[in-house]
């Protein structure tokens, strides 16, 4: 039961979230605050992740997919083409399941897992709607900070 604050807490930051996907609200925040001034291209980061590894980045754009057991993960694109996922492992940021169109700012340290990640699979319960597997990119932004809002 080591898990349960962690996951009440990521379950009461995606019900405070999921009211920045309704319309009429300007910006909520989840996690530290945003501290860097300018994003990263994500096209960049796509071209040469080992370069931007363990490095503290900023990106943003359309949430085109999202974690729909717990809000854990997000895939953003940045309106040229270009796509990157940000996850947040321990579930201390969670985004709300129904995010998919609104513009998402997600701050954190880009990491590459050492081997090949195998597929995080979520137990069974009410607050995550049940078993899920979350994506396993090769890379992703990890979100230590995120700022979501309806354009």
């Amino acid at each position: 039961m080591r898990r349960f604050p962690a996951i009440a807490a990521a379950a009461l930051m995606g019900a405070l979230l999921s009211a920045a996907c309704e319309e009429g609200t300007e910006v909520l925040k989840a996690g530290a605050p945003i501290t860097l001034d300018r994003a990263n291209d994500i096209g960049l980061i796509n071209e040469a992740p080992e370069s931007f590894d363990g490095k503290m980045v900023l990106v943003e754009g359309t949430v085109t997919g999202v974690c729909q057991g717990s809000g854990c993960w997000a895939l953003i694109e940045d309106g040229k083409g270009n796509q990157i996922y940000a996850k947040s492992p321990d579930h201390s940021v969670a985004l709300p399941v129904n995010c998919a169109g609104a513009h998402l700012r997600v701050q954190g340290p880009l990491f590459i897992p050492e081997e090949e990640p195998e597929h995080d699979q979520e137990e069974g319960d009410e607050e995550h709607g049940g078993a899920h597997v979350c994506a396993t990119p090769g890379f992703f932004v990890t979100m230590t900070a995120a700022e979501l809002s309806r354009p």
